[in-house]
């Protein structure tokens, strides 16, 4: 004897899981986990009348003698004669179905189709509540995505509303200006230290640094307009262990 999960999509019914199954018939179930079962067939006809429905003999059914390929399946790789189907009903809607399949021919018993019809009505019990759990985690993580835009927009006001206080306070000095441009950006970019500079002609001037290490900001005080020396002509192949002699960080 052994048990399959099916649900449904669409016209046709997906094997979500089985139990005891024989090697063969499980392994055509992962391989084609799909399945579009005729109308007479038992999953079908309980799917439709949203009854138990069991058939007592599956070699004696008139979807096994029209040779229906899922009823074939059933019989001929696992050698199955009896089937019980049980639908999974949620608010009146069926949503799959719970198969229990036994070799010997013969009618289930009034204890086993209650019993399985009990784990029928706890299947869909965990099928309704694993959907509320993914639909919870799927909007904890929309409002947390949702927080961390708002956090990020507000960063960048708040950069913006102190850079423009700094402006109206020193109308006539860029300076601070400039450095407190430098130093939202450093933080907004989340980066080491930042260097904001000013184009003269073929060079640059250093206006305002932000936490750059002691020797360049020495270099850069003694010696604030530097000219980068022109990149070198490419010749497509990688040059190994030539240091940058720029003056500038990279």
């Amino acid at each position: 004897m052994f048990g399959g999960l099916f649900l449904c999509e669409g016209d046709a019914v997906r094997v979500v899981t089985f139990h005891n199954a024989p090697n063969a018939l499980a392994e055509l179930w992962r391989r084609e986990p799909l399945i579009r079962p005729g109308p007479g067939l038992a999953i079908s006809r309980s799917i439709k009348s949203k009854q138990v429905v069991q058939i007592a003999d599956i070699m004696a059914d008139q979807a096994y003698l029209e040779r229906d390929p899922a009823r074939i399946q059933v019989v001929e790789l696992g050698g199955f004669r009896a089937v019980l189907s049980v639908p999974l009903v949620k608010d009146n809607e069926v949503i799959g179905a719970f198969n229990i399949f036994r070799q010997e021919p013969g009618p289930f018993s009034g204890k086993q189709i209650a019993l399985a019809t009990n784990f029928a009505s706890q299947a869909v019990i965990a099928i309704e509540n694993t959907r509320l759990l993914n639909e919870l985690r799927q909007r904890t993580d929309e409002l947390s995505q949702r927080t961390d835009d708002l956090s990020e927009a507000l960063e960048q006001q708040t950069a913006t509303s102190e850079v423009l206080k700094v402006i109206s306070s020193s109308p006539d000095d860029l300076k601070p200006v400039f450095e407190a441009m430098l130093t939202n950006a450093t933080r907004l970019c989340e980066a080491k230290f930042g260097v904001l500079c000013r184009s003269e002609g073929d060079a640059f001037r250093c206006e305002a640094l932000h936490n750059a290490p002691p020797l360049y900001a020495e270099m850069r005080q003694r010696e604030p307009v530097f000219r980068p020396p022109p990149r070198p002509q490419s010749d497509g192949r990688l040059r190994r262990g030539r240091p940058c002699k720029s003056p500038m960080p990279n």
